[in-house]
Parts: C-alpha cells; sequence; structure tokens
C-alpha cells in the first residue's frame, strides 16, 4: 500500500493534491498541482468474513446488505436507498429511531503520480 512519506516540508506546508477537471486543460504532472509524495509498505490483507465481529467486542460489525436502489441517478433515488437504510438499520439494531441524514455519492477518479 501508498502512504504519504513524512517529509520535513510537511511541517510548514500541508499535504495537498488538487485534481482539476480534465477539460481545464491541466497537465497531471504540474507541480503546482500538489506536493504528494508516497512510499510504499507491505501491509498483510486478512478476509474478514467469518470473524465474530460486533459492536460490542470490535466497535462495529458487518452485514450483508444488498440494496434495491443504486442507480443514485437522481434525488428520488437517493432517498429511496436513504429510507431503505433507514429501515435496515432500524430492524437490525432494534432501534427506536434511525434517521439517514445524507447520502454523498462519490465518484473514483483516476490519479496518475
Amino acid at each position: 500500500m501508498e502512504f504519504i512519506e513524512d517529509l520535513p516540508l510537511y511541517k510548514t506546508e500541508a499535504p495537498y493534491l488538487i485534481l482539476p477537471k480534465v477539460e481545464d486543460g491541466w497537465l497531471i504532472n504540474d507541480p503546482r498541482l500538489g506536493n504528494l509524495k508516497f512510499t510504499t509498505h507491505k501491509i498483510p490483507i486478512y478476509d474478514m468474513r467469518g470473524g465474530d465481529f460486533n459492536l460490542e467486542n470490535a466497535g462495529f460489525q458487518m452485514h450483508n446488505f444488498v440494496s434495491k436502489n443504486l442507480t443514485f441517478n437522481d434525488i428520488a433515488s437517493k432517498e429511496a436507498y436513504m429510507m431503505e437504510t433507514q429501515e435496515m438499520l432500524y430492524h437490525l439494531f432494534d432501534a427506536d429511531f434511525v434517521r439517514c441524514y445524507d447520502c454523498v455519492v462519490c465518484q473514483m477518479r483516476p490519479y496518475c503520480n
């Protein structure tokens, strides 16, 4: 995995990266777009499926949930996803009240160093 290097520069200048739109004409290697330097470390990754994780012993728990609303093309589909998530959490935790107050859809954008 890659991690940001611990450079002396970052003591006086915060690490940053700007990802402008491609159509704005910026070149990805323009030094004004960021000061990030990375280092690679081997980190073991384990399959957590089947583990005994729950809120009491781990502070989190895993739950299989397949949504019927995965388009996120409009406000209505986001609201339907939020309602569906609220309903799932309500039953999963035997809650008195659940409110999903926001739904942010992140888009993966490639970054080339």
